[in-house]
């Protein structure tokens, strides 16, 4: 009996200590993190998008393709795209920028030279103007390999990858693991799940709830964000529909309450490729003073008193500080 009951416990111990971990639990994040990326640069998205975000603290990726932004903005009509100046505010205030190239042409079309200038041509644009750090990409219409191909021959995310982006995301449904850290096969081609203007906020929240259930990387994507639908909408979807690629502010606002309520992580997209821990606050933007006013040229005579006062106009500073000056290496005898 004894030796029969020994060999029970035995049997049941063996079975506790070596079960292997499921696959999926090996995937894991902590905890499940929701990503709310916005694409193109919508100007909506500055006016209506970004004040429901900052009231709740959430910060958010801004994929922005340069064309309307900063290269050609007179080219498109006014106030459908953001500015230059609304960009760089939405960098200051926490929010993750990135690159989504210059013309948001097919990727797949293009010759090499072509590919360099819509990749990270796209994020020199945007460090030019002034923002500071552009990491992830968006591929145009989530093409990194032709439409037409089974075996993906045609594939730009070796190009990325050369062009130094930590990821960069599709538009594929699904979730992503934590093997999205580190193969590049999944980092460069990251799932998202799409809201549209058919998107319901009871279908937002089920995405929410399985990202949170399953430990898993949700990435939403969002475009246009407007108060009255479709009449405020201005893009065309990639069927063609003029509301498409449109929501509302109260769709938008119904999943902000939700993951602040709910307490879900919610991090960029550079944060959650760096590993960064949730909760971790995003420091803000600060960019240096620019000389606003040129400082005439000053003659000074050796060994004579010398006196000169910057006009209050010389210097400016786009965050508001307060600025001090110094002159480390003047010469000993002034």
């Amino acid at each position: 009996m004894y030796r029969a009951l020994f060999s029970t416990l035995t049997l049941i111990l063996s079975i506790v200590i070596f079960a292997p971990m499921s696959a999926n639990a090996a995937n894991e994040f902590p905890q499940g993190i929701v990503t709310l990326t916005f694409d193109d640069g919508w100007k909506s998205i500055f006016t209506n998008a970004k004040p429901i975000l900052d009231e709740k603290n959430l910060k958010s990726t801004q994929y922005i393709y340069t064309d309307p932004v900063i290269l050609n903005p007179n080219n498109y009509a006014v106030d459908t795209y953001m500015t230059t100046q609304n960009v760089k505010d939405m960098e200051a205030a926490g929010h993750d920028i990135g690159a989504h190239s210059k013309t948001h042409v097919d990727l797949t079309t293009l010759s090499e030279p072509q590919l360099s200038a819509e990749i990270g041509g796209s994020r020199d644009d945007l460090i030019s103007s002034g923002v500071i750090s552009v990491s992830t990409y968006a591929y145009p219409y989530g093409a990194y390999c032709a439409p037409d191909e089974v075996v993906c021959t045609t594939d730009v995310r070796p190009n990325v990858i050369a062009a130094g982006f930590l990821g960069a995301r599709g538009v594929f449904d699904g979730y992503n693991s934590t093997t999205a850290l580190t193969d590049s096969n999944e980092k460069y081609a990251l799932k998202i799940q799409h809201v549209t203007d058919t998107t319901s906020t009871s279908t937002i929240q089920g995405w929410i709830d399985t990202a949170v259930a399953n430990k898993t990387w949700l990435i939403l994507m969002f475009h246009e964000v407007v108060d009255i639908f479709p009449t405020d909408c201005k893009g065309t979807g990639a069927s063609g529909t003029e509301t498409e690629e449109c929501t509302t502010t109260a769709v938008l606002q119904s999943a902000v309450d939700y993951l602040a309520t709910n307490n879900v992580c919610v991090q960029t997209m550079s944060q959650v490729l760096t590993n960064t821990p949730c909760g971790s606050v995003v420091p803000p933007t600060n960019h240096a003073p620019t000389v606003a006013n040129a400082i005439p040229d000053q003659d000074a005579i050796e060994d004579e008193p010398f006196s000169f006062s910057f006009a209050a106009n010389t210097f400016s500073d786009e965050d508001g500080d307060t600025l001090s000056y110094s002159a480390p290496t003047l010469p000993s005898w002034l």
